[in-house]
Parts: structure tokens; C-alpha cells; sequence
């Protein structure tokens, strides 16, 4: 029990801080209480940021998420699946580098829109 308060704590502290939660799947998984309480943490901050996302890869060959009724629907609608731990990475990557485009691409949207403000009130002086 006194661990599961830790454990409550540091995801109270650190997942914030987390920009993707990468949730591996085994039945073994599923029946973890930390994994319960860490799947519960991500998934209240991924709805409520945009910041945030959810990786859940099914790690089980044996395992069929749509009969699991551990999963929450949130999470099988982004469920991937990985035989070996090399699928594990290049789902990742893949994940982490559609990121970074999609930051890059706000990031100069911001850039270009606040080249326009200074572009604008340095032509109206």
C-alpha cells in the first residue's frame, strides 16, 4: 500500500512533464496496480492537453484487445502492435518524429505570424 502512494506521488509530480507515455501491453501488465494507476494519470492529462499522447503497444502475441475489457475504449483506439523489440522502436521513432514535425511546423507558424506583427507595427511608426 505504501508504495502504491509513492507511486501516485511521483505520477502526480512527474508525468506532467511527459510529452508521450508509451504504455506496453501484456496481460501480465494489465493486472499490475502500478500500471493501473500510471495508465489512469496518463490518460486524465492526454485528454486534457493536446501536449500529451498516448502510446499503447501490445507486447502479447497472444492477446486480443478488443475482447480486453482492462483496456480502457481511450486507449484501444490507439493501440499498435509489436512482435519484437526492434517493432517497439520504429513505432516509437515513428511517433517521436511525427511529433517533432507537427511542433516544427507550429513553431514557425508562431514565428511567421510574429514576423507579420513586427513586420506591421514597424511600417505603421
Amino acid at each position: 500500500m505504501e508504495d502504491l502512494i509513492e507511486i501516485k506521488s511521483i505520477i502526480t509530480f512527474v508525468f506532467p512533464e511527459v510529452d508521450l507515455f508509451v504504455f506496453l501491453i501484456s496481460s501480465n501488465s494489465l493486472n499490475s496496480p502500478y500500471v493501473k494507476i500510471e495508465l489512469l494519470a496518463a490518460m486524465d492529462i492526454s485528454k486534457n492537453t493536446n501536449k500529451k499522447e498516448i502510446c499503447p503497444i501490445i507486447i502479447d502475441k497472444e492477446f486480443d484487445a478488443k475482447l480486453e475489457n482492462r483496456i480502457p475504449e481511450y486507449i484501444k483506439e490507439r493501440i499498435r502492435f509489436a512482435a519484437t523489440p526492434e517493432m517497439i522502436e520504429q513505432i516509437i521513432k515513428k511517433v517521436i518524429i511525427r511529433r517533432l514535425k507537427i511542433s516544427k511546423k507550429i513553431s514557425c507558424l508562431t514565428q511567421i505570424r510574429q514576423f507579420k506583427i513586427l513586420k506591421k507595427a514597424h511600417w505603421e511608426n
